[in-house]
């Protein structure tokens, strides 16, 4: 037979460490998710393909329009935190875009959907992170 004794200061001890350990599951996570939302892949004027969760790099500027709320680093739980890019065609390369636009221009361009693709890791990558305090 085990005896042990749980007093208010081994709780208070336990409870501390695993809030701890959450906040660094989320900021892991939030990085992890950050990081494949910046996964780039050679455009399709670059000679690449569609590559889905990729984002489309030609020249950069898509790419280099990323930007974060806060750094994911720096994220704890609880926290809110939006990531996205700026550049005017993003969401035209992420979600896809089929028709004739404002200037005339006509498009069949099926979407990278990166965006998605990033958010849907989100679980992954908190389990991810989560095995590290196990």
């Amino acid at each position: 037979m085990a005896t042990f004794k749980l007093t208010g200061a081994t709780l208070k001890g336990w409870t501390d460490r695993q809030l701890r350990n959450a906040d660094l599951i989320a900021a892991g996570a939030a990085t992890d998710t950050c990081n494949d939302m910046r996964q780039g892949a050679a455009g399709v004027s670059k000679g690449g393909s569609v590559q889905q969760g990729k984002v489309p790099v030609a020249d950069g500027e898509l790419i280099g329009s990323y930007g974060e709320t806060m750094s994911p680093e720096a994220f704890r739980m609880g926290d809110t935190m939006t990531a996205g890019f700026s550049a005017p065609h993003g969401p035209r390369k992420n979600y896809g875009f089929s028709g004739t636009d404002a200037a005339g221009r006509t498009y069949n361009e099926p979407g990278w959907h990166f965006r998605e693709q990033a958010v849907s890791n989100w679980p992954g990558n908190v389990a991810k992170n989560a095995a590290k305090f196990k």
